[in-house]
């Protein structure tokens, strides 16, 4: 019901079924491109749970991506969707969402790549994909590729509604976002009051913004192993005539005058976060700060092969990270399992390597087909429950 397209019957070559749960799989075994699939084909046990008679060759997976066009594209990030609408089914509480973008530094002439902002490797030519998180169950909600030259918060709007549109009814008034100051502006602020969103945003420190911040009253406090102050005030836009609230963090700063002067003078640094949360400025900090989560799982996510280059066409990279994400969320979910019994959730590379890449033999007998792991195995109940987990009801 919700693949992007099917082939005609009668066409020769994998049906599109077969095709994005093989690539899929490949991916959560660790394939980051496809001509990695190629070592995943050396692997019978694959086979054995998808239930396929071969694994498609990395050429025929190179042709799939190619095959999409922007309407059939359209249909795989719906087909992405619902399969994160069903991850998302059981979560309770608050569902925190981050917004961000991260830098993918590509070789060659592929399409959509441009010099940009690009701190490891300057002057190279990269990707900038976009992306929206919930943090919480460790999933990634959508993505966009971009160039590499795109500002910063370039297209956040239209992620955000997507995210918003395709979210269930019971998780759409749960919701709470965090962004970082490659968002700040009025058209962010004013979709998320529109929605009646909860958010703290990074504020800029324009010279508007500081001015008001010198006669504030300050309330002392000790924060994250320092000694800092709080102070709020309402700041509104240029051409705009809404007041909104900024929660101001700043903490002392000994440095040494230019002109060489005897003693050090003391100066403050600042942190300005723009929100509508109904709670105190040390409380709206311990909220946005949690966005450290959301740096891990863009590494994680990355990892997998999420803006990698891996055709010269812009269309068919996005198709791949589609995939990667549909990959992650999946491997995501059985982290999530993972860590209620561990306590700590794994990273992906970690989980593969503990319960994925595992030497095991392969036995068929009697039409049956037993894996069996090595005795002793440290992990064999925590394999036992992910297994049943995966492979059990809904």
């Amino acid at each position: 019901r919700h693949l992007p397209f099917q082939r005609a019957k009668g066409t020769v070559g994998y049906p599109t079924q077969v095709l994005i749960r093989q690539i899929v799989i490949a991916i959560a075994l660790g394939a980051r491109r496809p001509e990695q699939i190629e070592i995943v084909r050396e692997d019978d046990a694959p086979l054995v749970v998808s239930g396929d008679e071969a694994t498609a060759s990395s050429v025929t997976v190179w042709r799939h991506l190619k095959e999409y066009t922007a309407e059939t594209y359209g249909r795989l990030r719906a087909f992405r969707a619902a399969i994160t609408r069903e991850l998302l089914s059981g979560w309770r509480g608050p569902l925190d969402i981050d917004t961000d973008a991260t830098v993918v530094t590509v070789y060659g002439d592929q399409e959509g790549a441009a010099k940009g902002y690009n701190p490891e490797h300057r002057g190279k030519k990269s990707y900038f994909p976009m992306v929206t998180m919930a943090t919480g169950p460790g999933l990634v909600l959508t993505q966009k590729m971009r160039p590499g030259n795109s500002g910063a918060g370039t297209g956040d709007v239209d992620l955000l509604t997507e995210v918003h549109e395709n979210l269930p009814a019971g998780l759409k008034g749960r919701l709470r976002s965090r962004l970082d100051c490659g968002h700040y502006g009025d058209e962010t602020i004013a979709w998320h009051e529109e929605r009646r969103i909860p958010y703290a945003i990074k504020a800029r420190q324009t010279g508007l913004l500081m001015a008001r911040v010198a006669d504030r009253t300050w309330t002392p406090e000790s924060f994250n192993g320092r000694e800092v102050a709080f102070a709020e005030f309402y700041h509104r836009f240029s051409g705009t005539l809404k007041d909104r609230r900024v929660a101001v963090m700043r903490w002392s700063r000994k440095v040494r005058d230019a002109q060489g002067r005897m003693f050090q003078e003391e100066t403050y640094e600042y942190e300005l976060i723009m929100t509508n949360l109904r709670t105190g400025p040390r409380k709206v900090f311990e909220f946005y700060n949690q966005r450290g989560q959301a740096e891990t799982l863009i590494e994680d996510v990355k990892e997998m092969g999420l803006g990698l280059a891996v055709t010269d066409e812009m269309l068919a990279n996005e198709v791949w990270s589609e995939l990667v994400v549909i990959a992650y969320n999946l491997v995501a979910a059985l982290r999530r399992q993972a860590g209620k019994k561990q306590g700590v959730r794994p990273k992906s590379r970690t989980f593969r390597d503990r319960f994925l890449n595992v030497a095991a033999t392969m036995v068929r007998h009697a039409r049956i087909v037993w894996i069996r792991f090595k005795e002793g195995w440290s992990r064999a109940p925590a394999f036992e429950s992910l297994w049943a987990y995966a492979a059990g009801p809904p």
